[in-house]
């Protein structure tokens, strides 16, 4: 299973691979060295949302599954009081612009609404997350 690239002082090896029942899930774990520093990465690769479409059906519920997700993972980093236990959530998608912002954005008010703890009357701007974003 292992695979392994390197190019100069960086080293990335491939620990594991396995897909969801779903088939829209690939996880991938990763051991990355830069320099003599080496980390762990958790890769999730979600295949339910092609290139220059929306995700529907399967899709769709694998995407807020994947929001929802996302949103406790931050928050769990966030409260976490030793700053080196904390992990960070990187998001990307191929262009780079609608699905990573797209997401990035969802996950942001998930997080907003758990933080207000109702979703009956719900105090959030999208614009405003948006904006916030781009700054």
């Amino acid at each position: 299973m292992a695979r392994e690239w390197s190019e100069g002082r960086t080293a990335v090896k491939l620990l594991s691979e396995a897909q969801s029942e779903n088939c829209l899930f690939v996880k991938r774990e990763f051991e990355v060295t830069v320099g003599g520093l080496t980390r762990k990465l958790d890769h999730f690769h979600f295949k339910g949302w092609e290139d220059f479409s929306t995700p529907c059906g399967a899709g769709l519920a694998g995407y807020e599954s994947l929001i929802n997700d996302n949103a406790d993972f931050v928050r769990e980093q966030f409260y976490k009081e030793n700053a080196a236990d904390k992990q960070k959530l990187l998001v990307h998608c191929r262009a780079g612009m609608g699905r990573t912002g797209t997401t990035l954005a969802l996950t942001n008010l998930a997080i907003t609404l758990r933080e207000q703890g109702s979703v009956d009357d719900p105090q959030i701007n999208v614009v405003s997350v948006v904006r916030r974003l781009r700054e």
